[in-house]
């Protein structure tokens, strides 16, 4: 069990690790236990928590099956099958862009953390993470003097803590998709750069940019209107 000397934990957050470190044990689709919920009060299911494909580390739990993977550097992986795991993951293309982006520089020592290698393990494994549908971990460090976490106003800073209750099993095992776009949004700005894509002159510049690439295939009757309105 993680705690980061900056977070404020619930008690149940250690009952919560406890439940799910011998739940989870020998179970290898799950690789990592999250303390700290990012969805500000939305839930996911009646369960106590919920599976996703991202790692929270404020607060968190795991075991010695996933930390012997740990490979700070990444240097047993490479940009293409990196991206070919991420597009089976993400259905997003800025989503998989972004990843592929921290990817590149943490490879090239050019960001200094260690939690993003720690995702990136769960992905290439294919492995889950447990999110509690409560928050269990605050991060009380947002500051000016904080080494990552400078803005005070982050919807993340101080996000008030919950308690857990009697903790109850979700009956599937499978990623919570729409509460990972939720917080890949508020992290990658999602929304707004798909907003910017599809602006219709930037659809007609990269309808403009196809063509040129496509001298082999030029266009057929009726294809110019279709591929402006598509």
């Amino acid at each position: 069990i993680i705690l980061e000397d900056d977070c404020l934990p619930n008690p149940d957050f250690f009952r919560f690790c406890d439940a799910m470190l011998d739940k989870y044990r020998d179970d290898t689709r799950i690789r990592h236990i999250g303390g700290a919920n990012l969805q500000h009060s939305k839930q996911w299911g009646d369960a106590s928590y919920y599976y996703s494909n991202l790692t929270h580390v404020w607060g968190w739990a795991g075991w010695r099956r996933v930390w012997k993977d740990y490979d700070k550097e990444l240097s047993h992986y490479q940009p293409a099958d990196v991206r070919a795991k991420l597009e089976t993951i993400f259905n997003d293309r800025f989503a998989v862009d972004t990843w592929m982006e921290i990817f590149t520089k943490l490879k090239a020592g050019e960001i200094d953390t260690w939690d993003y290698q720690l995702s990136f393990l769960n992905f290439v494994n294919n492995g889950l993470s447990v999110i509690p549908n409560v928050n269990l971990i605050s991060n009380i460090g947002f500051g000016a003097n904080s080494t990552h976490t400078s803005d005070v106003n982050n919807p993340n800073a101080n996000i008030p803590l919950q308690d857990l209750g009697e903790i109850t099993h979700p009956a599937d095992v499978a990623p919570q998709k729409e509460a990972d776009y939720y917080t890949l949004n508020m992290d990658f700005n999602l929304d707004y750069r798909w907003m910017r894509y599809n602006k219709p002159k930037r659809k007609l510049k990269r309808w403009l940019q196809g063509l040129f690439k496509q001298q082999s295939h030029p266009p057929q009757p009726g294809e110019w209107l279709y591929k402006i309105n598509s």
